[in-house]
């Protein structure tokens, strides 16, 4: 056992017993796993409170050895113990880096699919109806050839909200402005004028409750994710007294909840896991390019 972690000297610790530096209430427990030792000769390990000027301090991980002694007449009567907490720290370190490094690969090879699928679509689209439109032109048919024109200069629109939309997703996590101190309600206002021409036209009720408390967070990105929905241009649609927003917060034990809701139909508790894909679209009528809820979870 490290005799620094203890804060004894080395010459010291060897002559004393291991079981009086752990917690009295993990003695017993100490006493279980010593025995188990010794009847099974197997190393073990288990994990500890430990005892610094006599004050549980210290949560250690340690292994234990069953070892000969042979000032008592050779009988298997002690252990050998080994602090291995670093050991331990430094494994649970390494998992969790191989689970994130496994999650970000899973996430890049669905990304890499996901914009290869959708990104292609609108190319397919567009090498189609080019094809048609140099019919319509060796047919003179003048009206079929704008009809065809337009569906084309949508396809290519879709494809540029595509690329802006992924570009900007690539940058969260990249771009990172200095956290501060600021009042919910500014970061609210700061969100709603950038959407107020959307509210304007749709004549939508907002809401937003007053005193609202302060955070510490990085102000642009947390209003970026109260915009974000209102990207999708989808229409919050006819209740009595007409669309509204709500913007507020509540308490939940020692947490500040905000939430931000409308009274449109909602969106079916199946599909509440999918939105946040990147490019999926619940009704593909709807504008934008499908990406502003996997903005909003990244953020």
């Amino acid at each position: 056992m490290g005799a620094a972690l203890l804060g004894v000297e080395r010459r010291n610790l060897m002559k004393k017993l291991f079981r009086r530096f752990v917690a009295p209430k993990d003695r017993p427990f100490f006493d279980n796993f010593c025995k188990s030792v010794f009847e099974t000769s197997t190393k073990q390990t288990c994990e500890l409170n430990l005892l610094i000027d006599g004050v549980p301090t210290v949560y250690a991980h340690i292994e234990g050895i069953a070892a000969e002694d042979d000032s008592l007449q050779g009988r298997r009567c002690r252990i050998a113990v080994i602090d291995i907490t670093e050991r331990k720290w430094m494994e649970e370190e390494i998992h969790k880096r191989t689970e994130e490094l496994v999650r970000k690969n899973t996430e890049m090879e669905r990304f890499i699919y996901t914009i290869s699928h959708d990104l292609r679509t609108p190319l397919v689209s567009v090498s189609g109806f080019l094809g048609f439109i140099e019919q319509d032109a060796q047919m003179g048919d003048l009206e079929q050839l704008i009809a065809d024109l337009r569906i084309v200069n949508e396809s290519v629109s879709k494809m540029d909200r595509l690329l802006l939309e992924t570009l900007e997703l690539s940058r969260i996590g990249r771009v990172i402005n200095p956290p501060e101190d600021v009042s919910f309600g500014q970061i609210v206002q700061e969100a709603l004028e950038q959407v107020a021409a959307s509210i304007k036209s749709g004549n939508v009720t907002v809401s937003v409750a007053q005193d609202m408390p302060k955070v510490h967070v990085d102000m642009i990105r947390i209003a970026e994710v109260l915009v974000q929905p209102g990207r999708k241009q989808r229409e919050i649609h006819e209740r009595p007294g007409g669309p509204k927003i709500e913007i507020g917060y509540r308490k939940n034990g020692e947490e500040t909840v905000f939430f931000a809701k409308d009274n449109g139909i909602g969106i079916d508790p199946k599909e509440h896991e999918k939105v946040f894909s990147l490019f999926y679209q619940v009704d593909r009528k709807s504008g934008g390019a499908g990406a502003g809820l996997s903005i909003v979870k990244r953020i």
